[in-house]
């Protein structure tokens, strides 16, 4: 009787097994063009977790040989993420996810397929409504599947803008970028999120007009002043009711414990 409801339980245990239940272990699968040819040369991602506004934790990353094939390796803590996420990146297409289900842990060759190729056209421009040349945009999340983009994937895909403040990131489709962290020389870090009522981004050129930096200055006091020499200060705001992280660049601190870093004005 005993051996039976332990035999009970660990098939309903089984069942219940999903895709947050990944472990570690070997992915292999293939990755192919959107013309269903294989993409040689493609950048396979897998990434997990999506706490508190930091992006998926990198678990394991490879190349897809000339066949098109991969096979990467996982991190120990692989099950202990939230939404273990497989992501394939070739320039020129649209990135591919899947779900890193229970399956591929098993062997069962995972499929990525490109996307055709699209353009999320950006446009930034500086409080004076000018251009702003050299700004540098990094994808943070889509409206597919509400994925965070993981960094390592972001970092592939971010794009900066020309002397007309114009940028394209072709790795995603304009409809599914929500979010982006904009990066601009005088104006520190700033983030945009374009959603909608409908969760889904406009189609058209997203514009981002960049907010008024002031300064601010401060002190961290300890008992040891030794103990907060290179210490990092981190300033968050909120813009239209959202709050925006990194809102301020801050700069290491100096044995004294004093800090200095841009930050953006609040309207």
């Amino acid at each position: 009787m005993v051996a039976t409801a332990l035999v009970l339980l660990l098939s309903m245990a089984t069942v219940a097994a999903g895709p947050d239940d990944a472990g570690p272990g070997a992915v292999s699968g293939v990755v192919v063009a959107p013309d269903g040819r294989p993409a040689p040369g493609a950048e396979v991602i897998a990434a997990g977790g999506d706490w508190d506004g930091e992006p998926p934790a990198l678990l394991g990353r490879a190349t897809a040989d000339q066949e098109g094939r991969f096979s990467l390796a996982l991190a120990t803590n692989a099950c202990l993420c939230e939404r273990p996420t497989l992501w394939a990146y070739r320039s020129g297409s649209v990135a591919a996810s899947a779900p890193l289900e229970r399956s591929a842990l098993a062997g069962l060759p995972v499929r990525l397929a490109l996307g055709s190729p699209s353009r999320s056209e950006l446009v930034v421009a500086a409080p004076d409504g000018k251009p702003v040349s050299g700004v540098r945009i990094v994808p943070r999340r889509l409206s597919r599947d509400d994925l965070a983009v993981p960094s390592t994937l972001a970092e592939l895909a971010s794009v900066t803008t020309d002397d007309r403040g114009k940028a394209t990131i072709a790795a995603f489709r304009p409809e599914e970028l929500v979010a982006v962290r904009v990066e601009a020389p005088g104006f520190g870090t700033q983030a945009r999120d374009f959603r909608g009522l409908d969760g889904q981004a406009e189609v058209g050129p997203k514009g981002i007009t960049l907010i008024p930096t002031g300064r601010v200055t401060g002190r961290v006091v300890a008992d040891d002043p030794s103990a907060i020499a290179g210490l990092k200060v981190r300033v968050t705001t909120s813009v239209g009711g959202r709050e925006v992280l990194e809102a301020g660049v801050a700069e290491t601190t100096n044995k004294k414990g004093k800090k200095n870093k841009s930050k953006k004005k609040e309207n």
